[in-house]
């Protein structure tokens, strides 16, 4: 008996190292699939209303049901990383352009879905959710475009994109990074070329376009690191220095909260959790009129399972 919560806790991770995460085993549910409802298709025909067209449906549905399951925790990985997206883009809080609105994260994770639907029944897929090895600087060289009410906007929202473009990139990695129990993530600022923004004259909407010129990924684990670039920037403020210096700490830790909880998947109990402070540097603080401002660096999240 002592030997079962030992065994669920590994089962769990198994569960969560593969479940949406392996294409060989996506593939494999997704050929069970078609061969399994073709076999009870024709058993079905052949010898209706028998015990092997009952077995041939069983085994169809679990396949079925397998499959399912992969695509549901793959949809729900992307979700998570996206409702992150935007967070940390800049110094202090990200602006309100940089968030993702409920429309368009449904949109992206339908795409991710159908997706990995055709790289698990084809094996192939769209270039945003190609395999790629990681780590690695990627060049993709993609068409990006942002539109909002103003130019401003449209801008964040093109740098948004390209933020998604590249996560969605950097999922293709998993595969590579999973003999070492990690997973593929985005460790840098992303690079994209000078937008070409135009007002409609008939909507009043601005829309910017451009390319994705680079993309860096890596493997990442459950343990101490830092936000990647511009995300590891932080500011508080307060009404005396000591207020300003506490809500920069404060700031910094919801940092790393965020930073630790994008790697849930690879903690048997699905919990990677920050277990102390997050560490700074380059703090500086400056008084502006009756309000103290500071600013710094994260350079270490300490993160575990």
């Amino acid at each position: 008996m002592a030997r079962l919560p030992r065994l669920i806790l590994y089962m769990r991770g198994l569960v969560a190292a593969k479940l949406g995460r392996c294409p060989r085993c996506m593939r494999s549910s997704a050929v069970g699939t078609v061969v399994g409802w073709a076999v009870y298709a024709t058993a079905a025909l052949v010898w209706p209303l028998t015990p092997a067209a009952v077995v041939a449906l069983v085994i169809a549905a679990c396949f079925s049901l397998l499959l399912g399951s992969h695509l549901v925790a793959y949809m729900i990985r992307v979700a998570l990383h996206l409702r992150h997206l935007g967070q940390g883009t800049g110094v202090g809080k990200p602006p309100r352009g940089c968030r993702l609105s409920r429309r368009q994260i449904v949109w992206t994770v339908g795409k991710a879905g159908g997706a990995a639907l055709l790289l698990a029944l084809f094996g192939r897929a769209p270039h945003v959710t190609a395999q790629v090895v990681c780590p690695g600087a990627h060049n993709p060289n993609s068409p990006v475009s942002g539109t909002g009410a103003t130019r401003d906007a449209a801008e964040q929202d093109y740098v948004r994109n390209a933020l998604a473009q590249c996560e969605l990139i950097c999922f293709g990695g998993d595969a590579a990074c999973q003999p070492t129990q990690r997973i593929c993530l985005r460790n840098a600022d992303v690079q994209v070329t000078r937008p070409r923004c135009e007002k409609n004259r008939y909507t009043g909407m601005w829309t910017c376009m451009g390319t994705l010129s680079s993309c860096s990924c890596g493997c990442s684990a459950c343990a101490p690191g830092a936000p990647p670039g511009t995300e590891a920037a932080v500011t508080g403020s307060g009404a005396t220095e000591a207020l300003a210096q506490a809500n920069l700490q404060a700031n910094a830790d919801a940092r790393c909260d965020t930073y630790c909880q994008r790697r849930n998947a690879l903690c048997p109990d699905q919990t990677c959790t920050r277990n102390g402070a997050a560490t700074l540097q380059n703090t500086n603080c400056k008084r502006r009129g009756h309000v103290w401002e500071c600013s710094g660096t994260i350079v270490s999240c300490p993160c575990a399972c």
